[in-house]
This record gives structure tokens, sequence and C-alpha cells, in this order.
């Protein structure tokens, strides 16, 4: 597989990949912000008679505006094939474009390649500047209403009055008012618990922040999958999140799951509780050896997009 990028010549781009002469190029679709780019992109891959297809993450963005769904049709309509990771997303995509076809549906797979970059928790909580004296819970990727955030902050105020105090560790560019979390924090008494990192996460440095965190924590209100989530199962860690994400990958006997309603503070105190009095440690577990990953189940839909 070849990646190519598009953010400096789209032109350059399409030229790149036909050099390849691709069976298929797979353009990954998760907001509109990108639409004209992936709509000219696609549009020159059909003329040079490239088959295009799309992976979606979700038809339209979480917080949609009235535009978006313009948007959206712009670029989509140039797609031969496309692949969605939830069904309600395939619903959704059928319902913009009604001849869609062909349309395959495949799960967002468990990000077990992370492991290589898996650090002593010690040495990763050294190297963040995180002290060992509290369980660590992570909350890590963009920060946007729909994640649910808030709630979580109020959980961690929860648990610091009720005697288990943590470290919520917050790792991703923030899409909302940082300010807005900050105050949260000093007004629950937890300004000394939060850590808050408010930049774009490299590959390369995942691997730090799981390794640290005793607990993945995702209180999502909305959505349909979330990759931190399968980056999560990638370092067997517990997971707390709302049962909105709760998927077959997730749903594993093997898998160390706490799942509770979304906007639920409280609800979310008494999971991370749960692993922290059961030891976090001993709820870990191998992904590797989990039923499924997921891939075979994406690698095959993307075969199917082949041309005959």
């Amino acid at each position: 597989m070849q990646v190519i990028g598009t953010a400096d010549n789209g032109s350059e781009a399409v030229r790149q990949a036909v050099l390849l002469k691709p069976d298929l190029v797979l353009i990954i679709w998760w907001t509109t912000f990108w639409s004209p780019a992936d709509a000219s992109l696609a549009w020159g891959l059909k003329r040079a008679g490239v088959r295009v297809v799309y992976l979606i993450h979700n038809v339209l963005p979480h917080e949609a505006r009235f535009f978006d769904r313009l948007l959206a049709r712009l670029s989509l309509r140039q797609g031969q094939g496309f692949i969605l990771q939830i069904e309600s997303q395939r619903l959704k995509l059928l319902e913009l474009l009604p001849k869609a076809a062909p349309v395959a549906v495949a799960p967002m797979p468990v990000f077990a390649q992370f492991q290589g970059s898996h650090l002593a928790k010690k040495d990763a909580r050294l190297r963040l500047s995180l002290p060992d004296s509290l369980p660590v819970v992570l909350f890590f990727g963009i920060v946007r209403p729909y994640k649910g955030l808030k709630y979580l902050v109020d959980a961690v105020g929860i648990l610091a009055k009720e005697g288990t105090p943590v470290r919520l560790v917050v790792a991703g560019e923030f899409w909302e008012d940082i300010n807005d979390y900050r105050q949260q924090a000093d007004r629950a008494g937890i300004t000394g618990q939060v850590t808050l990192v408010d930049r774009y996460i490299s590959s390369e440095e995942v691997g730090l922040y799981f390794s640290a965190a005793d607990i993945f924590a995702a209180p999502y209100t909305s959505g349909t999958q979330s990759a931190a989530v399968k980056a999560a199962l990638g370092f067997g860690l517990p997971l707390v999140m709302t049962d909105i994400l709760v998927d077959p990958l997730v749903n594993q006997p093997d898998c160390p799951l706490q799942a509770v309603p979304a906007g639920d503070a409280a609800a979310l105190a008494k999971a991370n509780r749960f692993f922290l009095e059961a030891g976090c440690a001993a709820q870990t577990v191998n992904p590797i050896t989990a039923a499924s990953t997921g891939w075979n189940e994406l690698v095959q839909a993307i075969e199917g997009m082949l041309p005959a």
C-alpha cells in the first residue's frame, strides 16, 4: 500500500498515484473540511481511469452544519465504492446518495500496531512528568462537544470527594475552549489532578500516553466508533466508555470493559472505581489473543471493491 498526500498539490498527488498503476485508490473520509481536496483528487483519479473507493468513518460531521450535506455529496458522489465502519453510517450514506454502490460494512479494527511503542509505565510517566502517586485515566484524541469530556471531569471530581483520587490526562487538540475545562476542574477542586495537552499527538507519541495510563475513558454522548478506543484495546487497557460505542470488537469475553449510559458522570465515576478497586494491572489483556482484531474483515471489504 502506498500513501499519497494531497495537502500541497492535488494534481501532483493524482500524477503520483497514476504512476503507481493502482487497482484502486482508497480515500479516507471523516470530515467535510477536506471535501474540496477529496473531490478534486477523486475526480482526477477517475478521469485517469483509476477506481476510487471511500473508507468512511462518518458520512456527516458529528456537529453538522447546514452546508455539510452539500460538501459531503460533492466529494462522495465521486466514489465508485464505499466501505462504512458501522451499519448506521451505511444507512446515512444511502440517504445522502441513494444510488451509492457497491457498499460494504467493516468495523474499525483494533490498532495493535502501536504495541511496538509500549513503554514501562514508570518510564512513560517520567517522560510526561506525571507522578506515580495517583492512577492515570486517559482521554485521547480531538476534544469536541460530542465526546463528553465534561462528564469525565465531573466524574474525576466525584472520585476525589469520595477519597479515590485519580490523575486525568487529556491528550489531543481542543476544538472547544480549553479554559472551560480549566474552570470546571477548578470548581471541582481537582486542578492539580488534571493535565491538559492541547495539541496534535503524533503517531510516535501515542505509545507514550497509553503506556502511562491505567484506564482509558471514552465518555462520548454520541458518535459511531472511536479510533482511540481501538488504540486502547491495542494496549490492553481497561475501558470505561459509554454504551453507544460498544461494538463486537469491544464486547469480547476477554475485554476489560465497563459500559455506562451517556451523560452520566456518577456512572463514569463508579466504572472507574470498579477497575481501581479490582486492580487495573489484573484487568489488562493481551489484545493479540482476542478472537478478532477486525483487520481481516477490513481487508476483505477492500478486496471486494477491486475491479472485476
